[in-house]
């Protein structure tokens, strides 16, 4: 998903996270993410740039819709 979380209600992220952890439990998935770290979405980190995960680890920061990506 991309830079589209903040907007869902809490339900909704929770659903995601559930359908991606019941799609592990039946084959290999990987979850990639371009979205505001939720720290920052909670008031309680920088609200700066989106960041991507792979399975909730960051390998980069974007733009605010994608480039330019900076790898860490």
């Amino acid at each position: 998903h991309s830079v589209t979380r903040l907007y869902w209600p809490a339900a909704e992220t929770a659903a995601v996270a559930a359908a991606v952890d019941e799609a592990r439990s039946r084959q290999p998935v990987a979850h990639v993410a371009l979205e505001h770290p939720w720290d920052a979405l909670s008031g309680k980190g920088d609200a700066g740039l989106p960041v991507v995960e792979l399975d909730g680890q960051v390998l980069a920061t974007a733009d605010h819709h994608g480039p330019p990506v900076i790898l860490r």
